[in-house]
């Protein structure tokens, strides 16, 4: 028999209706994601709709009846409207993704504290291409790129495109092609 937070779930997955994404949204998102390295569809949405490039497009994927759903799940369950709330959002997820499959155990995940293999450093106004160096702690965790100065603008608009501030400290996933274009000081110190 399944759990009773499952069985919630379940029932949320029946109830639960979206209004489609247009293919050319997700096509525009997908684009976004290859060509500027975003972790995640919702981070990619959110930089075509802070650039404009969502304006006019029919973007669709709400949820068509969540007030239904909501009073459903509360009166055939007994949960709190809370909970209700959190089973229809995770629902609606899941219908607007039906293709994605929740990452696995290990492996690199946005938010889990893991290290970027690349990343843009923001210190003082300033957007540095580093990478990640094995071994180290603290301060010394990343190494600038030896072009670093040449590939700021571009840096620093990635951060933008990625919702952050050049105006305050931060560390950015850095894209592919700021990571193709960045010189790495490769040589070994002889001691």
């Amino acid at each position: 028999m399944a759990s009773r937070t499952q069985q919630i779930q379940d029932r949320a997955m029946e109830l639960v209706e979206i209004r489609p994404m247009s293919d050319e949204v997700n096509t525009l998102i997908n684009q976004a994601i290859a060509e500027h390295g975003f972790p995640g569809r919702h981070e990619a949405y959110q930089f075509l709709r802070t650039t404009g490039k969502l304006d006019g497009l029919d973007g669709g994927g709400e949820i068509v009846n969540q007030g239904e759903a909501l009073a459903a799940l509360v009166r055939e369950f007994g949960c709190h409207k809370d909970t209700a709330r959190y089973h229809v959002a995770k629902a609606a997820q899941r219908k607007r993704h039906p293709d994605w499959t929740p990452p696995q155990w290990g492996g690199r995940r946005h938010g889990t504290g893991a290290p970027l293999r690349h990343a843009i450093d923001v210190v003082n106004g300033r957007c540095i291409v580093s990478q990640w160096v094995p071994g180290q702690v603290g301060a010394m965790r990343y190494s600038a790129a030896v072009n670093w100065e040449e590939l700021d603008e571009a840096a620093a608009a990635a951060v933008i495109a990625q919702g952050g501030s050049i105006n305050g400290s931060g560390q950015y996933p850095c894209p592919a092609d700021l990571v193709a274009l960045a010189v790495w000081d490769t040589e070994e110190d002889d001691d």
